[in-house]
C-alpha cells in the first residue's frame, strides 16, 4: 500500500536540488505475527516555477510507502547508482508530434546496478537474483522540460526500509543559486526552514 504525502513547493526565486546519492529514513513498526514493517520515502524539489504559460507544478513532492523486512537478512542487496540524465526520445519516434523540434519533451533515463555484499564488496548478479527480489529498473521515463515549464529535481531513489539488513542512511540536499531578495522555502525533513 502506498500512502502519499503532500509537502509543500519552495517559492519563487531559488533553486533547490537533491542529493541523489544518500537516502533518508523514517520510524519502523512492528506487525502481527513478528513481521517487521518500516516505510520507505522519496521526495523532489521544485528548481523551477513556470512562466509565461509553461507546465504548471505538481503538487506532489514527497511519496511514502510500507515495505516489509526480511525475517533473516540475506547476505547480499542491490545496490542502485544515480540516474543518469535525461536523454530526448530518438528523432524518429517524434517526428508527428508538435514541438518535435525542440530540445524538450519525454525522453529516458538508465542507471547502473550492481550486487553487493553487506559489507559493501562488489558480489556476482546471480547472488543478488537468488536471494532478492526482482533486480531494480535501470530505465525510466523522463521528461526535458521546455524553458517555460515548471521544473523538478528527479525522484531521489526510495530509501532503504527504516528497519532493513543496511543500517541508517541520510539525505542532502542543497540550495544552489538564489535571489537575495526573495526567501526561499526549503523543505526538509517535513518541516519548512527558511534561508
Amino acid at each position: 500500500m502506498t500512502r502519499m504525502r503532500m509537502t509543500r513547493s519552495p517559492s519563487p526565486g531559488g533553486r533547490v536540488e537533491n542529493d541523489p546519492s544518500s537516502d533518508d529514513l523514517t520510524g519502523a513498526m512492528r506487525r502481527p505475527g513478528n513481521a517487521v514493517m518500516g516505510k520507505q520515502s522519496r521526495k523532489r524539489l521544485v528548481i523551477q516555477l513556470p512562466s509565461n504559460g509553461g507546465q504548471d507544478c505538481p503538487e506532489l513532492l514527497e511519496e511514502e510507502t510500507d515495505c516489509q523486512v526480511p525475517a533473516v537478512c540475506p547476505g547480499f542487496r542491490w545496490k542502485t547508482h544515480k540516474w543518469r540524465k535525461c536523454q530526448l526520445v530518438p528523432w524518429s519516434l517524434r517526428q508527428a508530434r508538435p514541438g518535435a523540434q525542440e530540445t524538450c519533451g519525454p525522453g529516458l533515463q538508465t542507471r547502473a546496478v550492481s550486487c553487493r555484499q553487506l559489507d559493501g564488496a562488489q558480489a556476482d548478479m546471480g547472488a543478488c537474483l537468488g536471494v532478492s527480489k526482482a533486480m531494480p529498473a535501470v530505465t525510466q521515463r523522463c521528461q526535458l522540460p521546455c524553458q517555460d515549464d515548471c521544473q523538478l529535481t528527479n525522484w531521489s531513489r526510495f530509501s532503504s526500509c527504516t528497519a532493513d539488513c543496511v543500517g541508517v542512511r541520510t539525505r542532502k540536499r542543497a540550495l544552489i543559486e538564489a535571489v537575495p531578495m526573495t526567501p526561499v522555502d526549503i523543505v526538509l525533513s517535513g518541516s519548512v526552514k527558511k534561508v
